[in-house]
């Protein structure tokens, strides 16, 4: 029996930065073998460096910085994103809108600033709750 919510979105998955969010995706994508990724590419040029930048972190002398954060600050580190996905038996559709979404990846900030646009609700009603937190 399917769930009767008011809402489609299953799986929230909150990350701190767009790097993270193309690591989470491509593993995603990675265990869908033989599926058809819709808008992968604009999703690609948002979210990684953009072309002609130097990551810092990978280009620099090998022990100048920890392998911690190399592993946490490599990438593209902007803290502002949200991305519906949609994923059907033969195709994973990228920038679904949220409400029609099975997961949104973002940042908590990038959440919160969707919610407070306008005034109005711009994804999912349950990220209300972070109001009473």
């Amino acid at each position: 029996m399917q769930d009767q919510g008011f809402t489609r979105p299953t799986v929230l998955i909150l990350l701190p930065f767009r790097s993270f969010g193309v690591r989470w995706l491509d593993s995603i994508i990675k265990h869908l073998p033989g599926v058809q990724v819709e808008n992968h590419t604009r999703f690609k040029s948002e979210f990684e460096i953009p072309a002609g930048t130097v990551d810092k972190l990978l280009e620099s002398e090998p022990g100048s910085y920890p392998l911690d954060h190399i592993a946490m600050f490599q990438g593209n580190i902007d803290d502002d994103f949200r991305v519906g996905v949609k994923i059907t038996r033969k195709s994973v559709k990228l920038f679904s809108e949220f409400y029609s979404s099975d997961i949104i990846i973002g940042s908590a900030f990038g959440l919160r600033r969707a919610i407070e646009s306008d005034g109005q609700v711009t994804c999912c009603p349950l990220l209300f709750m972070a109001e009473f937190y």
